[in-house]
């Protein structure tokens, strides 16, 4: 995953004006799990009020 969003990040940088059409793909459980072990304690709640805590409790993660 990470090798996968370090070229977009090089992409992105050689081209500031380049727009990617979907990213939908870098998207699975074996990427949001590992996000989720990455993501420090204290951060805060996303958008919708969820926590680090309640997200890790999520049924597609057991």
């Amino acid at each position: 995953m990470e090798t996968k969003l370090l070229r977009i990040a090089e992409l992105a940088k050689a081209d500031p004006k380049m727009k990617f059409t979907s990213l939908a793909h870098l998207l699975n459980e074996q990427s949001l799990i590992q996000c989720l072990h990455e993501l420090p304690n204290k951060k805060a709640t996303g958008v919708n009020g969820t926590t680090k805590e309640q997200y890790g409790n999520s049924t597609f993660l057991d």
